[in-house]
């Protein structure tokens, strides 16, 4: 799936989640196993009914675990869904590439007021995009140097094609014509890109979190992919977790789906056809990344346990708290997508962070991220609770399920259990 494409899902997707937002559940809520029941009943009916074509999802809370799967990884091959199967988590990449960060920050090796272009020096000047009344590009130079934290806090200013309308998405598209061929050359040209705010004066959605990857790389020595298997993959036994899906496991891949104009499922990224097989990719900060049920709910768990998982810390607690605080002044809460204004949401440090209760069953704290391929998580850092979903399409009026999974899952540990 081209960028382009994954900006405009999660448009989309963030678009519903606004309608979430405003949606009341009606009726009692269950909780606990009846909840669990109850989550797998919804989500089997909607498969049953050709709504979803397959899906996996994971609730967990310190050593209690519920997962399933259900329907097809690839239907044209009768190949069913697994808990082990492998997905395409787009956005859900974000959140990992954070935490190296901050983990980089503990060692003392990364400010979050440190200017960029410290590790970039293609970020010493900056320029921000200034329309004019007769609809053509202008700039002005950016007056606040962009640091760590703005790129961690998406408040730098950068975005991408698809966010800001002509001709600033036009100015991105150049921008990315030919395709960057590595994570260095993505970072140089995002430091021409245009921004659409001053630095910490908006919140915009995009590519910050890319530059995060290249700074890792930077800071490190190390390309990005070999950093996160170093801390973060490989300790947490994420086996099935990286950049591409090697030949040994295409029969994990879960197919790639979209909707023809009759509404019926139709192949849109074929498992062995796929660019995570044949290529070319190459690691990213932003996205890019192939992992299983089993693999993410690792992470999520070790983040809602604070930052440590089977004895070992790979955070200080203070430091997961501190991720997972929404950052954003009042005047940029709710966050806004483009000019969709995002109810109940902030933003902390690789996470979305949510600012109140949601009719959908979110609570005040709890924090998230969708894929743009319809995966999503969440951690509930009162309960200690971590969820999981997994599905493979692009159909946008479909996103509401996301949601669905989020408030349903809540409740299925609604005691502190692990903490």
């Amino acid at each position: 799936m081209s960028g382009s494409t994954a900006v405009k899902i999660l448009l989309c997707l963030l678009v519903m989640a606004n309608r979430a937002l405003t949606q009341p559940e009606a009726g009692p809520r269950a909780a606990g196993q009846e909840a669990w029941t109850e989550l797998q009943q919804y989500f089997h009916q909607a498969v049953d009914e050709g709504r979803l074509p397959g899906i996996a999802m994971a609730v967990c809370n310190g050593d209690q675990v519920k997962t399933d799967a259900y329907g097809m990884q690839y239907a044209e091959m009768g190949i069913p869904m697994q808990t082990n199967s492998i997905f395409r988590i787009a956005s859900m990449t974000k959140p990992i590439v954070s935490t190296v960060a901050m983990m980089l920050y503990e060692e003392g090796r990364l400010g979050l007021d440190d200017p960029v272009s410290r590790y970039i020096p293609a970020f010493e000047k900056t320029y921000v995009f200034i329309p004019s009344e007769d609809g053509a590009a202008g700039r002005m130079e950016a007056m606040t140097p962009v640091t760590i934290r703005h790129l961690l806090m998406h408040t730098s200013g950068l975005s991408a094609a698809g966010f800001g309308g002509p001709p600033f998405d036009e100015m991105y598209r150049q921008l990315f014509t030919p395709p960057p061929v590595s994570l260095e050359d993505m970072a140089d040209r995002l430091a021409k890109a245009p921004f659409l705010h001053q630095p910490g004066e908006g919140w915009s959605y995009g590519h910050s979190i890319d530059v995060v990857g290249r700074v890792i790389e930077v800071i490190t020595g190390k390309p990005l992919d070999q950093v996160l298997e170093e801390r973060i993959t490989g300790p947490l036994d994420m086996k099935d977790t990286g950049f591409t899906v090697p030949a040994n496991k295409i029969n994990r891949f879960a197919a790639g789906y979209g909707i023809d104009g009759e509404g019926k499922w139709v192949l849109q990224d074929a498992p062995g056809e796929s660019r995570y097989v044949k290529g070319p990719v190459f690691p990213r900060g932003n996205g890019g990344l192939v992992s299983t049920l089993h693999d993410y709910l690792r992470f999520a768990a070790m983040m809602a346990n604070g930052g440590e998982l089977d004895g070992r810390r790979y955070l200080r607690r203070e430091t997961v708290a501190l991720m997972m605080e929404n950052h954003l002044p009042d005047e940029l809460v709710p966050i806004k997508v483009g000019k969709v204004t995002m109810n109940g949401q902030g933003f902390g440090i690789g996470f979305g962070v949510l600012v109140e209760d949601t009719p959908y069953g979110g609570m005040k704290g709890d924090c998230f991220w969708p894929g743009a391929y319809f995966t999503y998580f969440f951690i509930n850092p009162h309960t200690g609770t971590a969820g999981v979903f997994m599905c493979q399409h692009s159909d946008l009026s479909r996103l509401k399920y996301l949601f669905d999974f989020h408030g349903m899952a809540n409740r299925v540990f609604p005691a502190v259990i692990g903490k």
